[in-house]
């Protein structure tokens, strides 16, 4: 007999119910539209690692062109100091499901960053530019 009270879940279902665990590449989920969804959190590590590695330190500034999701740049924005991560992403829908579900916007303002629209391209810049 099985006792899962939730047996179509998977494990990391019950934390985060919309992780796009299911989501093909390439589909309409934020995690899905930047790549495979099992991957997700691999490769922003392995971004963050690869970048450290190669020298880049807190006092650094970043431009993260195609920040998408911002999978990579939730680690980024937690290590530079404010205002020193600066990303553009064409997909806007992309980058406010990446705040509201994997960065959080106490993060957002505590690196004193802000969302605008410049042209066609969505950026996000430091409250200062």
């Amino acid at each position: 007999m099985d006792h899962n009270i939730f047996p179509s879940m998977h494990p990391d279902d019950l934390q985060s119910p919309d992780r796009g665990r299911n989501a093909p590449p390439g589909s309409h989920h934020y995690r899905a539209f930047v790549g495979d969804t099992q991957t997700y959190d691999v490769f922003s590590h392995m971004q963050f690692s690869l970048m450290t590695l190669l020298g880049l330190r807190e006092t650094h500034t970043l431009l993260d062109v195609g920040c998408g999701s911002l999978r990579a740049g939730k680690l980024f924005l937690m290590y530079l100091l404010p205002d020193r991560y600066f990303g553009i992403e064409p997909e806007e829908w992309l980058v406010q499901e990446g705040i509201e579900r994997e960065l959080g916007r106490e993060i957002v303002n505590r690196q004193a960053a802000a969302l605008s629209l410049r042209g066609e391209l969505f950026v996000w810049l430091s409250s200062d530019a």
